[in-house]
C-alpha cells in the first residue's frame, strides 16, 4: 500500500495515473468508471479507499466534492494534440517527432489509456524526421490521420494514412498529401454538414497563410484549386505568425481556431476567426483567446471536442516553473457568448475544474 500510495502522490500534480486492479469487484467499478457516466465515476471515488487509488486514475482530484472535478493537465508528453470522437469514445493523437504517433482513448476527455497501437511503427515510406501535428478524422466509413513530416531534401511536407478502424493498421498515402513550391504543416480536416469535405494547412515560411482546399470523400483527392482563408497580421500573431487551425460549424458561422506566434514564447495563444463558407476568408476576432497564465505557458495548438451540450479546448501548454520543455495536454471548457468563443478568464485553468458531462 505505501508503493502504491507514493505512485499516487508522484503522478497526482498530473491529474492521471494507471493502476492495477486485484480484485473483481475493483475491476467491476473501473469498467462502471470507464462507461463515462457521473454515476460509474461516483462509484469509483467510493471505491478509492479500497481500490488503490481508482479515482487517480480517473482524474480526479477530489472525491469528497459533491461534483466530481479535474484539474489541469490531464496527459504529460502531448503536443498538438489531435482529438476524434467515434461511437462513445474519443480517439487521441500527438506530436512524436518520430514515425509512430501512438494513439490513446479516452470516454470523458479527461483519462487518457494508450491503445497499444499507433499509426506507424518506426518507418515511413517518404517522411524522415519532424513527424508533427497528427490529426485523427473519421472520413466516410474509413478513419484517416493527416500529419506534417519532413522528406529526404528536409522540406516539410504534409500527409495521410488511412484504415478502417481508429487503431489501424494505418497505410499510408506513399507520398506527402500536398506538393506545394513552399514548405507546408499543420493539415487538418474539416466535414461540413452537406457532406463535402475540406483540408487546410499552412504555409510555413514568408506570409505564414492558411490554405483551405476541397477533398473528395476519399479525404485524399483534391476538388479545385487551394484558397487563402487566413494569413497573419494581428502584432500578438509575431513574426512566426499563424499555425494550428481547427475548423468547426456552429450555429450556421464557421469557425477557425488557430495560434499564433512561437511556440516556445510566453505570447504563444490561440485565436479564433469566422466565416460564412469553409472556403470563404475568415475574419478574426482579434485578441487571443486562450493565452499564458500564471503557471501554464504558451497554450496552443488546439482540437474541439464535444462532450453532451459542451464543447471543450483539448490543446497542450508548457510549465512555466520548469521552463520550456514538455508540453503537457490540457482542456478547458469553450463558453459561446455574442457569436464567438471564450474560455473563462482566458487563460489555462488552474484550479479545479466541474467535469466534462
Amino acid at each position: 500500500m505505501a508503493a502504491r500510495l507514493s505512485v499516487v502522490a508522484a503522478l497526482a500534480l498530473c491529474g492521471w495515473a494507471l493502476m492495477q486492479f486485484s480484485s473483481a469487484a475493483t475491476n467491476q467499478t473501473a469498467a462502471e468508471a470507464e462507461s463515462g457516466t457521473l454515476a460509474g465515476k461516483a462509484k469509483a471515488c467510493q471505491a478509492a479507499d479500497t481500490s488503490g487509488g481508482l479515482a487517480v486514475r480517473f482524474g480526479y482530484n477530489d472525491c469528497n466534492q459533491t461534483s466530481l472535478t479535474y484539474q489541469n493537465p490531464i496527459k504529460p508528453s502531448t503536443a498538438d494534440p489531435g482529438v476524434m470522437k467515434y461511437g462513445n469514445k474519443y480517439y487521441l493523437v500527438s506530436t512524436a517527432g518520430v514515425p509512430s504517433f501512438p494513439i490513446y482513448e479516452s470516454t470523458d476527455l479527461i483519462s487518457w489509456v494508450p491503445t497499444g497501437k499507433s499509426v506507424f511503427n518506426g518507418t515511413h515510406p517518404w517522411g524522415k524526421d519532424r513527424f508533427w501535428a497528427p490529426e485523427i478524422h473519421q472520413v466516410g466509413n474509413r478513419f484517416a490521420v493527416y500529419y506534417s513530416a519532413s522528406d529526404s531534401a528536409g522540406a516539410l511536407r504534409v500527409g495521410v494514412a488511412t484504415a478502417d478502424s481508429p487503431t489501424g493498421p494505418y497505410t499510408d498515402l506513399g507520398k506527402p498529401l500536398v506538393q506545394e513550391s513552399f514548405w507546408t504543416i499543420d493539415v487538418n480536416f474539416f466535414r461540413d454538414d452537406d457532406g463535402r469535405q475540406y483540408v487546410y494547412y499552412k504555409e510555413d515560411g514568408g506570409d505564414t497563410r492558411i490554405f483551405g482546399r476541397e477533398v473528395a470523400q476519399d479525404g485524399v483527392t483534391f476538388i479545385g484549386n487551394r484558397v487563402e482563408v487566413l494569413r497573419k497580421g494581428l502584432g500578438w500573431e509575431g513574426t512566426k505568425g499563424i499555425e494550428g487551425s481547427w475548423v468547426m460549424k456552429k450555429d450556421g458561422q464557421y469557425y477557425m481556431f488557430y495560434s499564433g506566434n512561437l511556440y516556445t514564447a510566453d505570447s504563444y495563444g490561440v485565436g479564433v476567426a469566422r466565416s460564412s463558407g469553409p472556403l470563404t476568408p475568415f475574419s478574426k476576432k482579434g485578441n487571443p483567446i486562450l493565452s499564458s497564465g500564471n503557471r501554464w505557458k504558451g497554450p496552443g495548438h488546439n482540437s474541439v471536442a464535444t462532450l453532451g451540450a459542451n464543447d471543450y479546448l483539448v490543446y497542450h501548454a508548457y510549465d512555466g516553473k520548469a521552463g520550456v520543455g514538455g508540453r503537457f495536454g490540457m482542456v478547458d471548457k469553450i463558453i459561446w457568448s455574442g457569436g464567438w468563443p471564450t474560455i473563462a478568464g482566458g487563460k489555462p485553468s488552474e484550479t479545479a475544474q466541474p467535469y466534462p458531462n
